[in-house]
Order: structure tokens, then sequence, then C-alpha cells
């Protein structure tokens, strides 16, 4: 019998952090796929983690799912703002000196989430193969200086 997923949000806040993750990413550049994969694969990341750090990040997306109100002044959920609206609130975030720590671990998460999606990098001007991740062979040692007698 297959063990259930490892789920680290409640219901109520999967819209929340898919319009983080839109906002975030730009839904207009990437598909709904790609964004719900996104999610799915923060929700994961967050699931695995320590009991403390889960609570933190947890609590963090209902923080931000209210901070509308206080940032933008518009009394909405972050789900309920329009693209546009949700640009101009993930902008002023991160530029308040106040609030802008807030939005740092999701930022993190969703964007390398996103950016270990196949393709993601690619789409971006990234080549896909990994050079520096070959094996080179090993490189024979330059032979050692040699002494003369009655040097130092």
């Amino acid at each position: 019998m297959a063990e259930p997923p490892l789920v680290a949000f409640r219901d109520a806040q999967w819209p929340a952090l898919r319009a983080l993750t839109e906002g975030l990413v730009g839904a207009e550049a990437t598909s709904p796929a790609t964004v719900q994969r996104t999610v799915v694969n923060v929700d994961a990341h967050v699931a695995a983690a320590a009991p403390l750090t889960r609570l933190g990040l947890v609590l963090l997306v209902d923080v931000l799912r209210v901070l509308p109100l206080f940032v933008v002044g518009t009394f909405a959920l972050v789900e309920s703002l329009s693209a546009e609206e949700r640009a101009r609130f993930l902008e002023k975030t991160e530029r308040s000196p106040r609030w802008s720590l807030l939005i740092v671990a999701i930022k993190t998460l969703v964007i390398i989430t996103f950016y270990e999606l196949p393709g993601e990098l690619e789409r971006i001007g990234y080549r896909s193969s990994r050079l520096r991740y070959l094996a080179l062979g090993a490189k024979a040692a330059p032979p050692a200086p040699s002494r003369k007698e009655g040097s130092p």
C-alpha cells in the first residue's frame, strides 16, 4: 500500500500559494500546468522540511494572504487580486523595509523550484547541457623541481 503524499499547506492556502507563484514567475510567460507543478513541488519541499520550518512557512503563506490590506490598501486576499494588482502588491512588498523579509522565503522556494522544472532554464537562454559537471581526466602533476647538492 502506497503512502499518501505529504502535504504541508491546507486547502485554503493553495489558491494563495498559486497566486503568489503566478505573480513571482509571471503567469503570462508560463502555462497554468507549469504553475501548478511548481506549487505541488513547493508543497513537497515544505512538507519534507523540519516541523518548525514547516510551521513558519505555512504561517507565512497565511500572512502573505492577507497582506494586501496593509501594503496596497486593498481589502482582498492575495488570490483575489488581478494580475496587475498582484504585481503591484509583490513589488511594493519587496521594496518595503517593513514587509520585504516576509516575501524572501516564499520567493526563494518558488523561484528555485520553478527553474528546476524541465525546460524553464532553456526558456530564458541557459543551455540544457551541464558541461561543468562532466568528469575531467586527472591531469599529471608537474614534476617537482630538482635540488642540486649544496643548495639550500
